[in-house]
C-alpha cells in the first residue's frame, strides 16, 4: 500500500500544473516523510527493511524538487532537510554494505538517493562543513 501511495504521489507531482502543486506539496510530503515510522522501521533501518519503500519516498522527493525553484526550496528548508539527508544516507549505507550479489535490490535506493542530491545542489551549493558526508 506504501509503495502505491509514492507512485501515485509521484505522478500528481509529474503531472500536475507547476504553480498548483507548489502550493499543494507540503501536504503531500508529509505523508511520504512518515512513512518509515508508519512501518515502524524509523529512518535508521527503511533501507534495511523496505529498500524498495526507501527507492520510492526518495524517487518521489527527487520528483517534488525538480519541479522548481520554490519547490526545491521547500524540500531543503532547515526542518524536513536533516530527515532527508537521513534517508539519503541510508541509502548509500545499504548499497555499500551489500556491495555482494544482492545489490541490485539496494541499488535503485542508492540512484534516487543521488538524484535528490543533485536536485538540492542544483538549488543551492552544497556547503562542505555541513554536508560533509554528501560531498565526500
Amino acid at each position: 500500500v506504501a509503495l502505491q501511495l509514492l507512485w501515485l504521489l509521484q505522478a500528481l507531482a509529474a503531472e500536475a500544473p507547476t504553480e498548483r502543486w507548489a502550493d499543494t506539496m507540503n501536504e503531500a510530503l508529509s505523508p511520504a516523510m512518515s512513512i518509515p515510522d508508519w512501518l515502524g522501521h524509523g529512518y535508521g533501518k527503511v533501507a534495511e527493511n523496505s529498500p524498495q519503500i526507501l527507492a520510492a519516498i526518495l524517487s518521489f522527493l527527487a520528483s517534488c524538487a525538480s519541479q522548481c525553484a520554490r519547490c526545491r526550496e521547500e524540500c531543503s528548508e532547515y526542518i524536513r532537510w536533516p530527515k532527508i539527508q537521513q534517508l539519503i544516507f541510508a541509502a548509500f549505507q545499504s548499497c555499500r554494505d551489500h556491495l555482494d550479489a544482492d545489490a541490485a535490490r539496494f541499488a535503485p535506493a542508492a540512484r534516487a538517493a543521488c538524484r535528490m542530491t543533485a536536485q538540492i545542489a542544483a538549488h543551492h551549493p552544497l556547503d562542505v562543513e555541513e554536508h560533509e558526508e554528501l560531498v565526500c
